[in-house]
């Protein structure tokens, strides 16, 4: 099959490579510019653009979907558009450039988890399980048909990184098979059940922000869908943020502190929550590196009983 793909960050990758893999015809890779990245702020391609460079295949780059660039598309008369994590609306008359059907690559099993921040919504939200669909793109977003689904568990020891490189490959593997299923003509598609939807909009940095008058459980789900970004933090009697970074040890026991108050249990950094506690791993202040919460301690930055969060 003639594909074209669109894609941008890393996530995207793994359906890249395997759509290569697979011996389909990539003849395009449509991308998000170079943006400036690091301490020099640079310009930097997408992952994605790198990973077609290495492959040989044409990329273009694109903020907005244009009539020339879909002029372009049509050109290619492409069988498939396949998309992961591209980031761009994509008008009807793009995605009709294509000769079969135009597929996104979505990390929740939809309808539950439409939008921007999928894997870290179910990591928040403390879910067990997510997974992968492969859908049809349609105007509304991450509203389309579904072709293909498939589960994975969210381990406890989760976070967003560690949970999206299991989805990203698994997305791939999908990826391929529908493709595969589409080219034979045995696909047909669900539509999804618009009274279970669930949104997971973009993350704002205030979503970071710790209150420990919840459930340990639920502010240790916080930390662990918050990286690696925004990064859960805390506010110090001095007023400065404290960055607080999985994995996060529970304390399900009662304990005789107030929320937010910061307790030794042996020689572990603990904090009171609502229920329960959370026994501190990596810590960083503002302009300093991440370090063991108990050098906090050592440091004279944390004592046993500040309050945290005031």
């Amino acid at each position: 099959m003639k594909v074209v793909f669109a894609g941008s960050p890393e996530f995207a990758v793994p359906s890249l490579r395997a759509v290569v893999d697979a011996g389909h015809d990539v003849v395009l890779v449509i991308t998000q510019p170079d943006r400036p990245k690091g301490r020099g702020m640079r310009k930097a391609p997408t992952p994605v653009k790198r990973a077609a460079m290495d492959a040989g295949i044409q990329v273009l780059e694109a903020e907005k979907i244009t009539a020339r660039l879909t002029s372009q598309v049509r050109s290619l008369t492409p069988d498939i558009i396949a998309v992961s994590a591209f980031g761009l609306f994509l008008p009807r008359s793009f995605r009709k450039t294509a000769q079969v059907a135009c597929i996104n690559v979505h990390p929740s099993l939809l309808p539950k988890y439409r939008g921007a921040a999928p894997v870290q919504w179910a990591i928040i939200n403390g879910e067990r399980g997510t997974g992968v669909s492969i859908m049809h793109v349609a105007s509304k977003m991450d509203a389309g048909a579904i072709i293909l689904q498939e589960s994975e568990p969210i381990d406890p020891m989760d976070t967003t990184i560690t949970l999206m490189e299991r989805l990203a490959a698994k997305g791939g593997r999908l990826l391929v098979q529908a493709i595969d299923m589409l080219a034979k003509g045995e696909v047909q598609a669900t539509p999804q059940d618009e009274n279970a939807v669930v949104w997971a909009r973009a993350l704002k940095r205030e979503d970071g922000a710790i209150d420990w008058d919840r459930d340990a459980h639920e502010i240790r789900d916080q930390v662990r869908g918050m990286v690696p970004w925004p990064v859960a933090f805390t506010v110090l009697p001095d007023h400065r943020v404290m960055k607080v970074f999985p994995h996060v040890e529970l304390v399900t026991q009662a304990l005789d502190a107030q929320p937010g108050e910061v307790l030794m249990l042996g020689k572990r950094v603990c904090v009171a929550c609502g229920r329960g506690g959370l026994v501190l791993d990596k810590v960083q202040l503002p302009g300093k590196r991440q370090v063991d919460a108990r050098s906090m301690i050592n440091g004279g930055v944390l004592r046993p009983g500040m309050r945290l969060g005031e």
